[in-house]
């Protein structure tokens, strides 16, 4: 997905600045397109938790009986969650910012399939 987007971006004008080749990952993509189509920081982690927590929210649906309205009403509730956590963020040092599964994560990172294999089944 990361590489995808870094090609959208190239063919929208942004080029990154460096051969990444099939290493990159979607927050380093993400943020690099909303630098380069000056995307506010408010909007850029606003839009990444909104998609973050609807991709979570569309594999509930398959994984869970939630159906698509009641899964549409949890998102708009997390509006005004998003907002604030977003805020949040913004108003923090880089070094204060972390997760709280680093190797979940990281082996999440690892798993060439887990996108595919998730939304197939």
């Amino acid at each position: 997905m990361g590489k995808s987007l870094l090609d959208l971006s190239k063919n929208f004008g942004a080029k990154f600045p460096f051969e990444v080749e099939n290493l990159i990952t979607w927050p380093l993509a993400w943020s690099w397109a909303c630098f380069s189509f000056e995307i506010t920081k408010i909007e850029m982690v606003e839009n990444f938790i909104y998609a973050w927590t609807s991709n979570q929210l569309s594999a509930a649906m398959r994984l869970i009986p939630l159906g698509s309205t009641k899964a549409q009403m949890i998102q708009y509730e997390l509006l005004e969650i998003i907002n604030k956590i977003s805020q949040e963020i913004i108003n923090k040092k880089i070094s204060d910012i972390y997760v709280g599964n680093v190797g979940l994560s990281m082996a999440q990172q690892n798993h060439n399939d887990l996108y595919s294999k998730l939304f197939k089944n």
